[in-house]
């Protein structure tokens, strides 16, 4: 009934065999389903079993002479039910046992979505001008663990799934305290200078520039005052800023030093802002279908004195406010500092409601929690021993995941919240038992229609003995 493959991780060759004849025996298998904590990916399948030890398990398994790095045996297995193979993954050598009075050896297992944790820690500085889509952040993850671990893992990035798009008008992403910042000038004289804009040159990103600004020579002294400010828009809606200038000085005398020193000060500072001029008074700018907007109106001008301005001013976003493309702290434009790369990838899942399924024969992918998909398996009413479906009782992902990102994150997690709040709220959950396993073929994400409805499966456990499936799906 049962059969267990020893592979060569090089080249997939079957090294040894097990079968019942060798003891196998006590085989259990834990469901496939997704993460009821992280979120981010669906629980490593385990399974464990036992079985007579030999002189392969002997030289290959319990010697320690054939291992990876973190406790991974160099020999993948393939577990085979009625010669249907259900499962392919790594053995963890640090839960293998030997019992030397009765010769048997234990065995626990997982496929390929347990190395993601144990191989947590892998940094990589994120360079790229245009950022990362999640196909990328999920094969350099990958990528990682096989440099690391010197072993191949097929898997799938580049397709199978769907960003996330959330349409946007007029969100406010970046506040300005406008009557408290035109109050500081009052009680200088000159002319009051205001420029703002956006700075199109950047083909993937999008900056901001303010820049106020007094200057005055009279009498015995000369007085400067400078308030400027530049933000760069990563992540589509989080604002980094880049400068930060608050320059309030007077000269105490008359002096040609003191003064040229002063002008030299403003002249620094302004150049930094004037290194193009394009950006004078572009009050908006459209970008791969967004829309970025600030505009001076005649109320935000002291005309009547600074107490009658606005009070507060806006940066206004048009557009999908999910990022298709994402910029990690850490990104090299501003420091290239090493940042987690599963950290980057439990944002990017979080952010287009994604996870990563582990197929029987070891393939791992990006799949989508909410697409509906032309295939589907119609399971006849006559074969669904139980039936049952409730509303879906979740909590909230952990919207602290987003953290990593370049940027001021806090408008981008509310969206996110508010996103997965709608969503777990309008979800149906079926339970059900469904008889014979010969007849369906079953797996994690499958898509399956009971009495006319489509359900995705998010949990399904194969019972051999009873000759059925147990499983749990969103009603679609």
């Amino acid at each position: 009934m049962y059969r267990v493959d020893f592979i060569d991780n090089a080249n997939y060759i079957v090294m040894h065999s097990l079968t019942l004849s060798d003891g196998l025996d006590k085989i259990k298998t834990n469901a496939d389903k997704i993460a009821g904590v992280s979120y981010f990916a669906k629980e490593p399948k385990r399974i464990e079993f036992e079985c007579f030890k030999d002189a392969w398990i002997d030289d290959h398994i319990l010697s320690g002479d054939y291992e990876l790095d973190r406790y991974i045996s160099q020999y993948f297995i393939r577990l085979y039910e009625n010669n249907v193979l259900v499962f392919h993954g790594i053995i963890d050598t640090s839960f293998v046992s030997y019992n030397a009075k009765t010769e048997i050896v234990s065995f626990t297992c997982y496929d390929y979505l347990k190395l993601l944790s144990k191989c947590s820690e892998i940094k990589m500085i994120y360079a790229l001008l245009q950022g990362y889509h999640p196909g990328y952040c999920f094969g350099y993850m990958v990528q990682g663990i096989e440099l690391l671990l010197g072993i191949n893992i097929s898997h799938v990035w580049g397709s199978g799934w769907t960003p996330l798009n959330i349409q946007k008008t007029a969100l406010e992403i970046l506040s300005l305290e406008w009557r408290n910042i035109i109050y500081t000038f009052d009680n200088w004289n000159g002319e009051l200078i205001i420029e703002s804009g956006f700075l199109t040159s950047n083909f993937y990103t999008t900056e901001f520039r303010l820049l106020i600004y007094k200057d005055h020579h009279q009498g015995e002294y000369r007085q400067i005052k400078i308030y400027g400010r530049r933000y760069k828009f990563y992540n589509h809606i989080c604002f980094h800023q880049l400068t930060d200038y608050d320059i309030n000085d007077k000269t105490d005398s008359n002096d040609e030093d003191d003064i040229e020193e002063l002008e030299a000060e403003r002249l620094e500072i302004c150049s930094s802002y004037y290194t193009s001029t394009s950006w004078i008074g572009k009050a908006s700018h459209d970008i791969d279908g967004r829309n970025y907007s600030f505009v001076i109106n005649p109320e935000d001008l002291p005309v009547n004195g600074s107490q009658n301005v606005t009070e507060t001013k806006y940066l206004e976003f048009t557009g999908n406010a999910i990022p298709y493309n994402v910029y990690p702290k850490g990104f090299y434009e501003l420091g290239g500092e090493d940042t987690e790369r599963l950290k980057v990838l439990k944002a990017v899942l979080m952010l287009h409601n994604l996870t990563i399924i582990s197929e029987p024969y070891g393939t791992i992918k990006l799949v989508n929690k909410n697409e509906v998909s032309n295939d589907t398996t119609a399971i006849n009413a006559a074969d669904v021993v139980e039936f049952k479906i409730k509303r879906l009782n979740r909590s909230i992902p952990t919207i602290s995941t987003l953290d990593c990102l370049l940027g001021n994150v806090t408008i981008l997690k509310n969206i996110i919240s508010e996103y997965y709040i709608d969503f777990f709220s309008q979800i149906w959950e079926l339970t059900a038992t469904i008889d014979s396993l010969s007849k369906y073929s079953l797996s994690l994400f499958d898509q399956i229609q009971i009495n006319g409805i489509l359900y995705r499966i998010t949990e399904v456990q194969r019972n051999p003995k009873a000759d059925e499936y147990k499983v749990k799906a969103w009603e679609l």
